[in-house]
């Protein structure tokens, strides 16, 4: 082991001095910075941190190993990469080992190429008592859809999505697992963030509006369910009929006026008034949560879970996968929400949800006293220099308040 400036005596440090500052601050709430690695590859690593760590005053990173498509306009930044675009990819160099079971490997971003760029990001946090964790968003993949086209969700019509893959398909099962295998076995990280491991908030959502259908969340509903084969046998396995049950949607979406809202503003409440439905809609969950029981085998650091769907699209309950995970990572909306387990709140920085510091730090405060594990804010890269001053306000006033 080198004495000096060796990888393993850093790994130790770094992971030593992050369990002496987990230890110290156990009672507190952390503060987290949402980050992407090409914004910080932009900046700089050492740049970025320094402003992240000395300045804002964080505890640690929360940073996109496997990310969605993305394209991001970043107002630090003062060249012709001030507007960032990239297709959903990994950020790190997969162990090949760990994928041996599956036919689906990590398409790794093209602008790493062969480097590790998310080691160095790792290091360099450790090294300033920064703990990091990796968020992972394994099922929204346009490249994986199109060479894999058995894995991706299929909808109630027999259309194959061009960017979704399915959380019951065996291979794409296995991959998540795996990557959650490297990810936790390869880097010293604090813990894994899944992002999206479940069915998500349907094929056909309302930021994808559909012409000809009424631009309505429960509209989009009924054509939002998964039928590929490995759902519809998941459903014959437990004597349902596929057919049947995508035939009750389609009855439902016919019935609607061309123009008009959907008659049932909840998708749920339909749902729960159909034998049928509710049945396949429980299978849907068994399959989510079954998922995240053969993850969490696999990880060897705590696992979170950030569900930011409708359980009725994502079937993602979380009382139900309470069992299987280490806690949750909520969006803003749902801060007041009850769980079994410690929940980590994601915040805005900027405009349009905050006007000003004040309006950011108040918030914030509050959030601290309903007792999140941690505050997690998005998103770094995209930040304007005056938001990361309300962040350092906010932060500060917290801790003071916690003392």
């Amino acid at each position: 082991m080198p004495v000096h400036g060796g990888f393993v005596q850093r790994r130790f440090t770094g992971e030593r001095r992050c369990q002496i500052a987990r230890a110290m601050t156990r009672l507190m709430t952390r503060f987290l910075f949402h980050c992407s690695v090409p914004d910080m590859l932009d900046e700089g690593i050492e740049a970025a941190i320094d402003r992240l760590h000395g300045e804002i005053g964080v505890n640690g990173l929360v940073v996109d190993a496997v990310g969605p498509e993305r394209m991001a306009f970043r107002p630090r930044i003062a060249d012709s990469s001030k507007i960032v675009s990239h297709g959903a990819a990994a950020w790190f160099q997969p162990t090949a080992r760990h994928y041996t079971s599956t036919r689906l490997r990590p398409n790794t971003a093209p602008a790493i190429k062969s480097r590790n760029e998310l080691e160095k990001i790792i290091t360099a946090a450790a090294e300033t008592d920064l703990t990091v964790a990796i968020r992972v968003g394994p099922f929204e993949n346009a490249t994986l859809a199109a060479r894999h086209p058995g894995t991706a969700c299929v909808d109630l019509f027999g259309r194959p999505h061009d960017a979704r893959l399915c959380p019951a398909n065996p291979d794409a099962r296995e991959f998540v697992a795996a990557m959650v295998e490297d990810l936790t076995t390869n880097f010293q990280i604090d813990s894994i963030e899944l992002a999206g491991a479940d069915f998500g908030p349907g094929l056909y959502q309302i930021q994808r509006p559909i012409i000809g259908l009424p631009n309505e969340a429960s509209t989009s509903a009924l054509i939002g369910w998964c039928f590929c084969s490995a759902c519809r046998q998941r459903a014959m396995d437990a004597n349902l009929d596929p057919d049947a049950i995508s035939n009750e949607l389609k009855t439902l979406l016919d019935s609607l006026p061309s123009l008009m809202p959907c008659p049932e503003s909840d998708f749920a409440a339909i749902v729960s008034g159909n034998p049928r439905l509710r049945a396949f809609a429980a299978i849907r969950e068994e399959i989510v949560s079954s998922l995240l029981r053969s993850i969490r085998k696999r990880a060897s650091r705590p696992l979170f879970v950030r569900t930011t769907s409708p359980a009725i699209m994502s079937a993602a309950n979380p009382h139900a996968l309470a069992e299987h995970c280490d806690g949750f990572v909520l969006a803003p909306e749902h801060s007041n929400d009850r769980l079994p387990l410690p929940a980590r709140l994601e915040m805005h920085t900027c405009p349009p949800a905050w006007n000003d510091s004040p309006s950011l730090v108040a918030s914030v405060y509050d959030a601290t006293r309903q007792r999140h594990d941690a505050i997690e804010f998005l998103d770094y890269g995209t930040t304007p220099t005056p938001c990361l001053e309300w962040v350092r306000q906010a932060i500060r006033f917290a801790r003071r308040k916690q003392m």
